[in-house]
C-alpha cells in the first residue's frame, strides 16, 4: 500500500536524521528541533505495538540504508528480550513471521552487508532460537545449517553459547554428526559457530 510505503520512507528518514544530524540539512536551533522530532518519531515506533512490523518491512526493502537496518534489528532484538505476556512482547505468530523474514533475508545472501549488520542479525537470530527452540522451532539448527550450506555466500557467525543448554545437546548433536560425520564435545558445542560448518558434498 502507498500509505505503508510513505510511513516506511518517513521512518527511514527519521532514523537517518537521528543517527546522522548532517542528513537534516539544517543547522543551529532549527537543526536541533528537527533532530529531536526525528528521535521522538523513532521512539514512538519503538514503543508501538506494531513497531516490529515496520522493522521487518525496513529489512525486507532494498532501498533503505544501514542506519535503517540497524534500527530495525535493534527494535526486533528489544522485542525478543521482553518476557512473554508483557505489552510489547512478540507473540508466537509474530515471532514466526519475523523468523521467516530473517531467514529469507539470509537466503538471499548477506555478502554485501556490513559486518555490524551481520553481527546484529546474528544476535536477533540467537534470540529467535532461545525463544522458540525446541517447542515452536524444533528444526532450528537443521534449517540454519541447510540455509548456510545451500544458500548464497553468508558470513553470519552465530554463537550458540547461552542458547542451547546441555540437556538439549544430544538431540542437536545427532544432526551435526549426520552432516559432518563427527560429534562435538559439549565444550566445543558452546562456542560452535554456524559459519564455521564445512560440509562435504
Amino acid at each position: 500500500m502507498a500509505e505503508d510505503g510513505e510511513v516506511l520512507a518517513r521512518l527511514a528518514y527519521a532514523v537517518q536524521c537521528a543517527y546522522d544530524p548532517r542528513a537534516i540539512g539544517a543547522s543551529g536551533s532549527e537543526g536541533h528541533v528537527l533532530q529531536a522530532q526525528a528521535v521522538a518519531f523513532c521512539d514512538e515506533v519503538r514503543s508501538s505495538v506494531e513497531g516490529w512490523r515496520l522493522a521487518l518491512a525496513l529489512l525486507q526493502s532494498a532501498e533503505f540504508n544501514n542506519h535503517s537496518k540497524f534500527f530495525a534489528l535493534s527494535l526486533l532484538q528489544s522485542r525478543f528480550g521482553l518476557r512473554e505476556g508483557t505489552p510489547l512482547a512478540l507473540q508466537s505468530a509474530a515471532r514466526l513471521e519475523v523468523r521467516q523474514g530473517l531467514l529469507k533475508w539470509i537466503g538471499e545472501g548477506l555478502a554485501a552487508e556490513e559486518p555490524f549488520i551481520r553481527t546484529k542479525l546474528a544476535v536477533v537470530l540467537a534470540l529467535c532460537i532461545k525463544c522458540d527452540y525446541p517447542e515452536l522451532w524444533p528444526n532450528a539448527f537443521a534449517e540454519l545449517l541447510e540455509l548456510m550450506h545451500h544458500g548464497p555466500a553468508n558470513t553470519v557467525s552465530l554463537s550458540l553459547e547461552g542458547i542451547v543448554d546441555e540437556s538439549l545437546f544430544d538431540s542437536i548433536n545427532s544432526y551435526i554428526n549426520l552432516k559432518l560425520s563427527r560429534k562435538l564435545t559439549w565444550s566445543h558445542w558452546k562456542t560452535f559457530n554456524i559459519s564455521s560448518v564445512s560440509f562435504s558434498s
